[in-house]
């Protein structure tokens, strides 16, 4: 109920509440402020961020350079 009050409310607004939720700060590549959504609902600055750098020794998946890798190449 609390995460599709918040969903609700941002599509009105831009501002995700609901009642019982805390301020949910605006987001911030740097410190990633995520609400967590549980019995007790809170907010957690970047987390998983463990996971997250571990990701970054692996290229991000690019469709046009996969497109260009299979097109015939005119030689």
């Amino acid at each position: 109920q609390k995460m599709m009050h918040a969903w609700t409310t941002f599509a009105r607004s831009g501002v995700p509440r609901a009642d019982g939720l805390p301020v949910w700060r605006p987001y911030d590549a740097f410190v990633r402020p995520t609400m967590i959504f549980d019995n007790e609902c809170r907010i957690e600055d970047d987390p998983r961020k463990a996971d997250r750098l571990a990701l970054d020794r692996y290229p991000l998946y690019a469709p046009e350079a996969a497109a260009r890798r299979a097109a015939p190449s005119a030689r």
